[in-house]
């Protein structure tokens, strides 16, 4: 953690080492200049419980990449793949479009000082409130606040890592501090930040001293940061309160400083018809894991268990599964010793974890369709830096995302997951390679008018089914395959139509179904149909 300078220091601060040149571009071109800052990434999310965002594969929008040059946070774009460590001291060379520095190259020069894990042996985590505030009080007193970090978020902290982290620590009475220029809490976040902890020393508590630092100020109604509700450095030892102080925000915001991103969920459909996973077709709802308090955390649950790796929190409580392996899942709000996630590699470089859920501490709140069966997260960089619940009855509700017990599932690469109800009550899960054929498709019709012919069909009800194939050739023997004939329909709709058929024809028709591994069901035969 950074150590504060001397208070003499901090108030006279006004610009951490600033190198700045001007570069002489073509006429018309933005001019590039150079900086030397702090590198960080800032978490920042909504007041309110719900989030709808939702976008493409790829880095999470809720995630900003800032450099802090002295008070002011300037927001960064770095070159397409290139990465920097936060904490970091770094000099930046680039572009100012707007209030944005577009980075034509970035180089570190001073490694960033090691942030506390939040793993290993029991431990609590020392956290300093400050209560500041530049246009005077709210109504948040420092016992409410002590309450809800040091008792609440304490307890929620302790169950969700079965004993080993907490939160102990103090919070200063109200203090009065000049606020960040001109308004701007956001950009400015970092000023404010170094006149509370100023003030906060002159108080008596030395910020020094604490692992964390919480900043709580009075609602903001400026539109630089009247949006947030909090934000936090990620990793990083810095949180900001906008008039918000709550088990979501607090546990969320704390949980960014140990590093992790938000809890995520795919939703997938192909021509109208939900599946919990496809090549195409997929959106990424960046809050959408209602089960994790990191996702669209109105229950603040358990964090998953991807989430709990990350943080050194699993231990022996995890397995590796592969093909012909099984475990025994207890729900992961059950504390001791027991079993409580696998993952499951996949042969492109994914990996997919198992969970289950009870009606129990932290998690008493959820809803019923996510208890019980079990919760299946996609752990893809290809799709996301941070884990992404699957629906395991896909409905395009996260909702009841589980996997029933007694049902399976298999993924694109050939891997079937089946769960079963073990003599215990918890849940069985089991791993094989999946090599079942789907349901055909049912009650397969054609009728023919004038040069067209409509073939209609039932769908599989299979979980897994992905998507059917219409075939049709001339003659009176039914194409054999999928790929016997013409190829009149390739979706997941349950009517196709052809056109230019030949008076005096007989055409056969097949209808055949297939998952995503991709297995074939048998083809589904009407009678075969003559032009007249």
């Amino acid at each position: 953690m950074r150590r504060l300078a001397p208070t003499a220091v901090l108030l006279g601060l006004a610009v951490v080492a600033i190198a700045s040149a001007q570069g002489a571009g073509a006429a018309g071109a933005p001019a590039t200049t150079s900086h030397t800052g702090t590198y960080q990434r800032v978490a920042a999310h909504a007041p309110g419980d719900g989030h709808a965002h939702a976008h493409a594969a790829g880095e999470q929008s809720g995630v900003r990449d800032m450099l802090i040059v002295g008070k002011r946070a300037v927001r960064l774009t770095l070159p397409k793949g290139r990465t920097l460590k936060p904490g970091a001291t770094v000099r930046v060379r680039g572009t100012m479009t707007g209030s944005t520095l577009m980075a034509i190259d970035a180089t570190t020069t001073t490694e960033p000082t090691a942030i506390a894990s939040a793993g290993g042996a029991a431990t609590k985590t020392s956290v300093l409130v400050i209560l500041a505030a530049w246009t005077g009080p709210d109504s948040l007193t420092p016992e409410a606040a002590a309450a809800q970090l040091f008792s609440d978020g304490d307890e929620w902290r302790t169950e969700v890592s079965n004993g080993s982290q907490g939160f102990t620590g103090s919070v200063t009475p109200w203090l009065t501090i000049t606020g960040p220029t001109g308004g701007l809490c956001f950009t400015n976040h970092k000023e404010t930040m170094l006149q509370a902890k100023a003030a906060a020393l002159t108080a008596g508590f030395d910020p020094t001293t604490y692992q964390r630092v919480v900043l709580y100020h009075p609602k903001s109604s400026n539109p630089d940061c009247s949006s947030y509700g909090g934000w936090a450095y990620q990793p990083g030892a810095e949180v900001w309160m906008n008039g918000v102080m709550s088990r979501r925000t607090l546990m969320h915001e704390l949980g960014h400083n140990d590093g992790l991103r938000h809890a995520g969920s795919l939703s997938c459909s192909v021509d109208g018809v939900f599946m919990t996973l496809a090549a195409n077709g997929c959106s990424l709802a960046e809050y959408g894991d209602i089960t994790d308090a990191m996702g669209n955390a109105t229950y603040v649950g358990h964090f998953s268990v991807v989430q709990k790796a990350r943080l050194g929190w699993l231990g022996a409580r995890s397995v590796a599964l592969q093909p012909g392996g099984s475990a025994i899942l207890a729900p992961v709000e059950t504390a001791g010793t027991d079993v409580i996630a696998a993952s499951i590699d996949a042969s492109n470089g994914r990996r997919y974890w198992l969970e289950s859920r009870s009606a129990a501490g932290a998690d008493a709140l959820l809803p019923a369709g996510v208890l019980g069966g079990v919760l299946i997260r996609i752990d893809d960089p290809s799709l996301s830096p941070a884990p992404l619940l699957l629906d395991l009855t896909p409905d395009g509700s996260m909702a009841n995302a589980a996997l029933p017990v007694g049902g399976s599932w298999s993924s694109p690469e050939g891997l079937r997951i089946s769960t079963a109800l073990a003599p215990d009550g918890r849940v069985a899960v089991t791993v094989s390679t999946d090599t079942v054929a789907p349901a055909a498709p049912s009650a397969v019709s054609v009728a023919i008018k004038g040069t067209s012919a409509t073939v209609k069909w039932v769908n599989p009800t299979d979980i897994d089914f992905a998507s059917v194939v219409v075939q049709m050739k001339a003659g009176t023997v039914p194409p054999a395959s999928a790929a016997d004939g013409t190829r009149i329909y390739a979706g997941s709709g349950m009517t196709a139509t052809t056109s230019s058929l030949v008076r005096g024809v007989t055409y056969s028709f097949a209808v055949f179904a297939r998952d995503q591994v991709p297995n074939w069901s048998a083809g589904a035969t009407p009678a075969p149909r003559t032009r007249k």
